[in-house]
């Protein structure tokens, strides 16, 4: 008898974890229209088929009032200024937009140097981003990822 009940105690647990085993996470909720975080846009760069990973650098730019926190993506570095709503990023965006070239630092917020060669903006929603050291290919996919986020 003693046996018989270990057994069906060895059995449920099995099945119990085996359950549990099996169970996703509820997917994230994402950010509303007009107020996105960085992880909606590592989100939106992946969709385009880039991968990417959190960068520790970060940045000041003396062109927008907002830090930048860094991507890698696909290898390039990818800098992406979030703004508190959708108006905000417009009213600097015309700066930054005139002088690309000026919108990211010759080093981070740590002192890092930042590869500069033609650095390529885009904006969206809430955001502006500043890719340095891609491909035309990835400047591509980049432009269709930002173009694509929701803003209203």
């Amino acid at each position: 008898m003693m046996v018989l009940a270990l057994i069906l105690i060895a059995s449920g647990l099995l099945y119990y974890r085996q359950q549990n085993e099996e169970e996703t996470l509820p997917p994230r909720p994402t950010s509303p229209a007009g107020s996105l975080e960085v992880i909606d846009i590592s989100d939106a760069l992946q969709r385009q088929g880039l991968k990417v990973q959190v960068s520790p650098r970060a940045v000041r730019s003396t062109l927008l009032s907002v830090p930048g926190q860094g991507l890698i993506v696909d290898g390039a570095a990818l800098y992406v200024f979030v703004y508190d709503d959708v108006r905000a990023r417009e009213s600097e965006w015309e700066i930054a937009r005139s002088n690309p070239s000026g919108v990211l630092p010759e080093r981070t917020a740590f002192g890092t140097p930042i590869t500069l060669g033609e650095t390529h903006i885009a904006a969206g929603s809430n955001v502006i981003v500043a890719l340095t050291g891609g491909s035309t290919e990835i400047a591509e996919k980049v432009d269709r990822a930002i173009d694509g986020l929701p803003s209203s």
